[in-house]
C-alpha cells in the first residue's frame, strides 16, 4: 500500500564564503529523511537558488531570485561567516534581504514558516578580512536577537552537520507532536493510565533545571516501558521454545496427528496475540514519553546558551542521555532478533500467520521509534560533548 508523506521545503540563504556548508546540506537532509523522517511520514526538500531558479531579468539578480523562489518554502535556513553579502537595491545584502522576506512571512503567520540561522565562528585570514562586512554581520546578529531569533554557532563543517541534523530531527518531533494518538494495526489502546501528558500543551515559562527534570522523569518512564516490553518479549520467547519442544517430542514418539499439531500451533498463535496486546499497550507510553523527553532536550539546549559555567549540568545531561541511549540500543537489538525469530516460524495455520503479521507490525513500529530516538540522541550527545570540551 502506498505511503503518504508531508513535504517540507527548506530554503537555504547564504553568501558565497560558506559554499562547503551549503553543499553538505543535500547529504545531511537526505540522512535525516532516511533515519528520522521516513518513519514519521515527513520528508525535507532542499531549495537553493542554484537549482531552483533560471536565467531572467529584473531590477537586479536578487529580485529574480525573490520572484522565482517566492514564498513557496516552509523552513528558512541561513548561514553566515565572514561576509554578509553584496548589497541589493532593497537591503544591505542578498542574504539579509532573503531573511527579511522570510521574517515578514513569519510575523504575519508564525505557523507558516520556521527560521533557522547559523553563524560560523572560525578565524578569518587577515587578507580576507573586510571590516565593513564584519560590521554588517555584527549589526545583523544584534538585530536577530532583538527580533527574538535564536541562532546557533559552529566552528567546523562536521559540527554544522551535527547541529542541522539535531535541529531538523527535533523539528520533526514538533511537527508530529499532534499525531501522538495514531493507531497501530491492532485496536488503539488508550486508557487514562497509558496516556502521557503532552508538554507542548503547557504554556509555562520553564527554566534550565525544569527541562532537566522533564528529561529525567520521562527518561525513567521510557526505561520502564522498555523493560516491560522486554519482559513480555522474553515470556513469548519461552512459549516458542516450549511449543517447539512439544512438537519435537510428538515427532520422536511417532505422534503425527494433524488435529493435535494444529491445536498446538494455534495455542502459540493465541500466546503471540496475547503478547501483542501487552506490548501494544506500552507503545503510547513509549512514544509519548519520548516526545516529552525531546521537548526537554530542546528546551535545555536552548537555555544552555544563557548560562556560564554549566559544565556540571552538561555532564549530568550527557550521562542521562547516554544511559537512555544504551538502554534503547539493547532493546532495539533484542526486538530485531525476536522479530526475526517470529518471522522464521513456519506458516502452519491461518491463525499463526495472522498473529505473526500483527506481531511484526507492532515490533517494527517500536523498533523504528527506538532507532529514530537513538539517532537523535547521538547528535545531541555530540553537541553537548563539544560544548563541554
Amino acid at each position: 500500500m502506498p505511503s503518504q508523506e508531508l513535504i517540507y521545503r527548506i530554503f537555504v540563504a547564504s553568501p558565497s564564503d560558506v559554499t562547503p556548508e551549503r553543499e553538505c546540506l543535500d547529504g545531511v537532509i537526505s540522512e535525516v529523511n532516511q533515519l528520522n523522517g521516513k518513519s514519521k511520514g515527513i520528508r525535507f526538500e532542499l531549495i537553493r537558488w542554484e537549482t531552483h531558479t533560471y536565467p531572467d531579468i529584473g531590477t537586479d539578480s536578487q529580485e529574480v531570485i525573490n520572484k522565482q523562489i517566492g514564498k513557496d518554502y516552509d523552513i528558512f535556513l541561513g548561514i553566515m561567516w565572514s561576509r554578509a553579502g553584496t548589497a541589493t537595491l532593497r537591503s544591505q545584502s542578498g542574504t539579509i534581504e532573503e531573511f527579511e522576506n522570510a521574517y515578514k512571512i513569519h510575523c504575519s503567520n508564525p505557523d507558516k514558516i520556521n527560521i533557522m540561522f547559523y553563524f560560523k565562528d572560525t578565524p578569518i585570514k587577515l587578507t580576507e578580512i573586510d571590516p565593513n562586512q564584519l560590521n554588517l554581520i555584527k549589526n545583523f546578529r544584534t538585530k536577530l536577537k532583538e527580533n527574538g531569533v535564536l541562532f546557533r554557532s559552529f566552528e567546523s563543517i562536521e559540527e554544522f552537520k551535527k547541529l542541522v541534523r539535531m535541529n531538523l530531527s527535533l523539528l520533526i518531533d514538533d511537527l508530529t507532536r499532534e499525531d501522538s494518538s495514531e493507531e497501530t494495526n491492532l485496536e488503539n489502546i488508550s486508557t487514562p493510565e497509558n496516556e502521557v501528558k503532552n508538554l507542548n500543551d503547557c504554556d509555562l515559562d520553564l527554566g534550565l533545571f525544569d527541562y532537566l527534570e522533564i528529561m529525567e522523569t520521562n527518561g525513567q518512564t521510557m526505561n520502564e516501558a522498555i523493560e516491560e516490553i522486554g519482559v513480555s518479549t522474553k515470556w513469548i520467547g519461552q512459549k516458542f521454545r516450549e511449543t517447539t519442544e512439544e512438537i519435537n517430542r510428538n515427532a520422536e514418539i511417532g505422534v503425527s496427528d494433524i488435529t493435535r499439531n494444529k491445536l498446538i500451533v494455534n495455542n502459540i498463535a493465541e500466546k503471540i496475540e496475547e503478547n501483542n496486546k501487552k506490548v501494544n499497550s506500552k507503545l503510547p507510553i513509549l512514544k509519548g514519553s519520548f516526545r516529552n523527553y525531546m521537548h526537554g532536550i530542546k528546551g535545555y539546549t536552548r537555555l544552555l546558551e544563557d548560562f556560564d559555567g554549566t559544565e556540571n549540568n552538561s555532564l549530568e545531561a550527557i550521562n542521562n542521555l547516554n544511559s537512555l541511549k544504551i538502554q534503547m540500543e539493547k532493546a532495539s537489538t533484542s526486538i530485531n532478533e525476536f522479530n526475526d525469530g517470529v518471522q522464521n516460524l513456519p506458516r502452519a495455520t491461518s491463525k499463526l500467520n495472522k498473529a505473526k503479521k500483527n506481531s511484526f507490525n507492532i515490533y517494527e513500529t517500536i523498533e523504528n521509534e527506538l532507532n529514530v530516538g537513538i539517532n537523535i540522541l547521538n547528535d545531541v550527545l555530540d553537541y553537548l560533548r563539544g560544548r563541554s570540551n
